[in-house]
């Protein structure tokens, strides 16, 4: 979960940046792991709760941070109304759960190297990496009289998007032949 800051949000930046250190670290192969290194980072297929599907480029930046970038970001901004201007700042609060999954019906990503030449991608047997966002929209901070932040009551909401993205996944590793 990550709550989002302007910089994800901004036309000019366009990008969703994670720490190093986030548990998506732990998906990556080590195939994968080499290829976010690589100026071309490595393709991710990322899906909104309506399954709307957005290609993303996944890269790890010298900083450390890991970058999901390039039009599938913007378009997903721009399908969830997150799209603010350069300098300008992120006035609600919004966190992102990303969840990460793995299915044989995802294409896995064409793959070159450094030089332009083509590689042979590090199969998984459970298949390509995909993602599900979900967003929480608490809009702008509620006080109570004393003060203190108001909790947003969001059980069932969390439960539908729970069962979203487990449909989701349903949906992309079930068996054609079935």
């Amino acid at each position: 979960m990550k709550r989002l800051h302007s910089t994800d949000v901004r036309d000019d930046q366009n990008r969703l940046q994670l720490s190093g250190r986030s548990p998506i670290s732990q998906i990556f192969t080590d195939a994968e792991k080499v290829r976010v290194r690589t100026s071309g980072g490595m393709s991710v297929t990322a899906f909104d709760r309506r399954g709307q599907q957005y290609e993303m480029t996944c890269k790890l930046w010298r900083d450390k941070h890991y970058r999901f970038m390039g039009p599938g970001w913007k378009n997903f901004r721009q399908a969830h109304g997150l799209t603010i201007p350069k300098e300008a700042h992120l006035t609600r609060r919004v966190t992102v759960k990303l969840w990460a999954f793995r299915s044989r019906a995802l294409l896995l990503p064409e793959v070159e190297d450094d030089d332009g030449e083509e590689e042979e991608p590090g199969h998984y047997p459970d298949g390509a990496l995909g993602l599900v966002l979900l967003l929480v929209d608490e809009g702008e901070q509620e006080e109570a009289a004393g003060g203190e932040e108001v909790a947003t009551r969001d059980g069932p909401r969390k439960f539908l998007e729970l069962m979203a993205a487990v449909a989701l996944w349903l949906l992309w590793t079930r068996d054609d032949d079935d």
